[in-house]
């Protein structure tokens, strides 16, 4: 099944599909926190994809993981020069998690810029099969974002080559 998966740059076109796998994906989580997972879906939101994938600052790069010509999951990633980069975000539908093809995604992302030093994400304190996901990769836990007003945090990590 993995030798099927097609990692390939996301379309504008896509937006809405990205936003449904993104919902899906997150769905859990969302609602752990509190947070409304239809936020996803909402024309703000599908609007705020179309705008990432079109890139207008040029640092910015979607993919989309592909099976049988629907899409799986995917992610974004930011460049913010000298071979720093941040990952905003993976997210894979729910059907297709504990399957692997997260790290089919980041060893994608490995090979795509191989100029890449320090790689760094966040992700929700928590979130615990996400740190032992990253750490499995070698990510390090790095810090915290200070807490918002409702104690939501974030867990910084990073690796470094």
């Amino acid at each position: 099944m993995k030798e099927q998966i097609l990692i390939r740059k996301a379309r504008v076109e896509e937006a809405k599909q990205i936003r449904e796998v993104k919902r899906d994906g997150f769905v859990e989580e969302m609602r752990m926190y509190g947070k409304d997972p239809d936020v996803f879906i909402s024309p703000e939101g599908i609007a705020f994809e179309k705008d990432s994938i079109m890139n207008a600052d040029g640092n910015q790069y979607n993919f989309v993981a592909e099976y049988d010509e629907k899409i799986i999951g995917g992610c974004r990633v930011i460049d913010e020069g000298e071979g720093q980069y941040y990952i905003k975000n993976i997210y894979i539908g729910m059907e297709w998690q504990n399957k692997g093809i997260g790290s089919m995604l980041i060893k994608f992302l490995y090979g795509e810029f191989a100029d890449a030093k320090r790689w760094h994400l966040e992700t929700p304190y928590r979130s615990y099969r996400n740190h032992h996901f990253y750490e499995k990769l070698g990510f390090k836990k790095v810090g915290e974002t200070e807490p918002e007003e409702d104690g939501f945090y974030l867990f910084q990590y990073e690796y470094r080559r």
